[in-house]
């Protein structure tokens, strides 16, 4: 059922990419679901702080290796902005959200 679920939201929402990881395997063509996520953090000031954190969610069969922090996304639809991958989250299920920033 998630399976199903997902590959609907890929269908809809997705976008290919290229998943390069930090041992040097690769990946092109993986579809992901993209978002610049924006939210307020609390430095302790007067007022909040808004962030940008792109994320992709993606499944962990379609990753050559098991995502880690350095490895590299490209979205297809963005080739001249590369994305370092932070930290991932699983759902259990399959499936991996990436947080990622700019490789600039």
């Amino acid at each position: 059922m998630i399976a199903s679920v997902q590959e609907h939201a890929e269908r809809t929402f997705g976008e290919p990419l290229s998943y390069t990881a930090t041992d040097g395997s690769v990946a092109t063509g993986i579809p992901g679901i993209f978002r610049d996520e924006h939210a307020a953090q609390d430095l302790g000031l007067e007022v909040d702080v808004d962030s940008i954190q792109p994320t992709v969610d993606v499944r962990r069969s379609d990753l050559p290796a098991r995502p880690r922090r350095g490895d590299l996304v490209v979205l297809d639809s963005r080739p001249t902005t590369p994305y370092r991958v932070e930290r991932h989250e699983s759902d259990g299920e399959g499936i991996f959200k990436l947080f990622l920033h700019e490789d600039v």
